[in-house]
């Protein structure tokens, strides 16, 4: 059995890989369990960025598990994680979207191939999958702390913008491609001491667990260890 945080519990828990998180009994915003783990971020949609402006100190993903045309799917035996942009419906360009969901894809995947020093400014990105329970059909299971990227995938490949076609309409939308990283825990400590720094630090340098690997390497090299 997965280990489930009840809705009062979730301001003060870790994030644990594959754990639960209940949320509230009310059928309002209010009973989002996301934002009661990770302060600042959001209470809807599938995007959940902390911050303003172009750099964000974290982005939480969520996925239902069951969008058929943009089926964000995480493989359990690589961590390598694959998610959809927030551009679902014609007649929109492709970053024109209400959470700016596909502008944070392009950002941090730009900052990903762009100079290493520039790596510093991708934010820690958090999954997680709906997950209803007795208690409330607003729960998740948290998946994992996750990076843009994937080891030895070309830069060509880690985000694409694909074609989609809806009532003989087309349009794009965002695939991009992530590495959930071998870290079980979440420490809430890192979560919300240290966040406020993650902008002007980096985030995974300051990341809670030693078989991420090192600020430099990342920053030179892009390597990381997936879960």
């Amino acid at each position: 059995m997965a280990r489930i945080y009840s809705h009062e519990e979730c301001p003060g828990a870790d994030l644990t890989v594959d754990a639960v998180y209940e949320g509230g009994q009310t059928k309002d915003a209010g009973s989002d369990a996301i934002s009661k783990v990770l302060h600042g971020s959001g209470n809807q949609g599938g995007f959940r960025a902390a911050g303003t402006g172009e750099d964000k100190k974290f982005v939480a993903l969520y996925t239902s598990g069951k969008n058929r045309d943009w089926p964000g799917h995480l493989e359990l035996s690589t961590g390598q994680f694959v998610y959809f942009g927030d551009n679902k419906t014609p007649g929109h360009e492709l970053h024109e979207t209400p959470r700016s969901g596909n502008r944070i894809l392009r950002r941090v995947f730009d900052l990903l191939h762009a100079n290493p020093s520039q790596r510093a400014l991708i934010p820690p990105f958090f999954v997680f999958k709906k997950y209803p329970t007795s208690a409330s059909a607003r729960s998740v299971q948290f998946k994992g702390l996750a990076a843009p990227g994937f080891p030895g995938l070309a830069a060509t490949s880690d985000l694409v913008a694909v074609w989609k076609t809806t009532g003989g309409q087309r349009f794009q939308n965002y695939r991009a491609v992530f590495t959930v990283l071998d870290v079980p825990v979440v420490p809430h400590a890192w979560l919300h001491t240290d966040r406020e720094r993650f902008q002007h630090t980096g985030a995974f340098e300051r990341a809670p667990a030693t078989r991420i690997s090192r600020g430099q390497t990342w920053r030179k090299q892009r390597r990381l260890t997936a879960l």
